[in-house]
């Protein structure tokens, strides 16, 4: 079960940055990351530092695409075995931290048994009831309970599912 999944995330922000502002963060060592949801309500502070060390951590491959073009790149394991498991991938389709196009490309990425659900009106935080009702069924489906979403037998795939998803 993965919630809005950060996979790859530092790349993607230091890529969405733009030449100017990562020769500044270069420079200063920092940058602000803009987010309506910091506690400034302006954004939060980002050492240079964690981008770079983060490169060392990558798990897939070109990515340079999602920042630009908002849809799902051709993500690839970089070289890690895919284990056949059913996967959940939860994301919120106004997260503005990690881009719900994170999720849908993890479906190509993973394949076989990985189903996206996107929540409409979702944020980072996906911490309403109705969210954490939606997380509760798709770790249940996950487990084999009774009803739960996405089990053999349980109902079926999330009714929230995204367009296309498998």
């Amino acid at each position: 079960m993965l919630v809005n999944p950060a996979v790859d995330v530092t790349e993607l922000t230091w890529r969405g940055l733009g030449a100017e502002r990562r020769a500044a963060a270069e420079r200063d060592g920092s940058f602000v990351l803009p987010s309506a949801s910091a506690p400034d309500g302006r954004g939060y502070a980002t050492q240079t530092r964690l981008i770079t060390e983060a490169r060392a951590h990558l798990l897939f491959t070109d990515v340079a695409g999602l920042a630009a073009r908002g849809d799902p790149p051709a993500l690839t394991a970089a070289g890690a075995a895919v284990p056949d498991v059913p996967v959940r991938v939860l994301v919120g389709a106004r997260d503005e931290v990690v881009p719900p196009a994170v999720g849908r490309a993890l479906r190509g990425a993973l394949g076989g048994r990985v189903s996206v659900t996107e929540v409409a009106d979702g944020d980072h935080r996906l911490s309403r009831d109705a969210d954490v009702a939606e997380m509760c069924a798709l770790v249940r489906g996950l487990l084999g309970g009774a009803g739960g979403r996405g089990a053999p037998g349980g109902g079926g795939e999330p009714a929230l599912q995204s367009p296309g998803a498998t």
